[in-house]
């Protein structure tokens, strides 16, 4: 009597864990869109220069998509670093953006390739455009959004 109350105890858990999966395991590693959530791919790119117009390296650049002090979703924010070119290149992993969008330029190497001023741009200042249409379903296509800032150098 006890082993066949074991077999059906093992069949029914098993069974189950089968039915439920283990996707809720694994909190913040792939946001998984349900059902009726709208989602699009979204590609940075971006351009950093100084007061003189030549490119600048080692610039930290974070894209905000909710805003820098969203306490919604602050994994979600995105953290280049420019080449010897100035330039930052990424894609955002997230199921849209919000109007208080905004992208931080910091330098964080110090007197390496200069000092600057922090930079912060808002949605307002960003070029975003849409370079691939969506399904006209809950996928609405892919956009660029473009970031282009000008540092001033630090009073010393």
């Amino acid at each position: 009597m006890k082993q066949k109350i074991n077999r059906w105890w093992t069949w029914m858990l098993g069974g189950l864990m089968g039915l439920l999966g283990f996707s809720a395991c694994d909190p913040f590693g792939v946001i998984r869109y349900e059902y009726g959530v709208p989602n699009a791919d979204y590609k940075v790119v971006g351009e950093v220069k100084d007061e003189a117009g030549k490119p600048v390296e080692g610039i930290r650049v974070v894209f905000a998509p909710w805003g820098r002090d969203s306490e919604s979703a602050p994994w979600v924010n995105d953290t280049l670093y420019t080449d010897r070119a100035g330039k930052v290149a990424g894609e955002l992993e997230v199921d849209g953006i919000g109007d208080n969008m905004e992208v931080e330029f910091a330098d964080v190497d110090g007197p390496e390739n200069g000092s600057f001023e922090p930079l912060l741009l808002k949605r307002s200042d960003l070029k975003i455009t849409q370079t691939k249409e969506g399904d006209k379903s809950w996928y609405q296509g892919e956009y660029t959004i473009e970031a282009k800032a000008r540092l001033k150098k630090k009073a010393e």
